[in-house]
């Protein structure tokens, strides 16, 4: 919650432990996520770079789908996240 940045897709795990963010911050879009248990906020690198446009996170909380734009084209990243 800044009032410096805009959220553009969130989505949260199904017991609530785990939220996926992508946020517009000035003219940089970023891929979050927010662990409530510890009240950590971990920034996710895509590789190769690209722009984050919407994100789910799946039930358990360990694997996102992001939508990529890379060159002007749309993708979908899978990404494991570590315990």
């Amino acid at each position: 919650n800044r009032a410096d940045s805009q959220p553009i897709s969130v989505s949260v795990s199904a017991n609530g432990s785990r939220i996926a963010i992508v946020r517009q911050r000035a003219d940089k879009t970023e891929l979050l996520i927010y662990r409530r248990s510890v009240g950590t906020l971990q920034r996710i690198e895509l590789t190769p770079k690209g722009i984050p446009r919407r994100v789910s996170i799946d039930s358990s909380g360990r694997v996102l789908a992001v939508q990529v734009s890379r060159d002007g084209k749309w993708d979908i990243e899978v990404i494991r996240l570590q315990s």
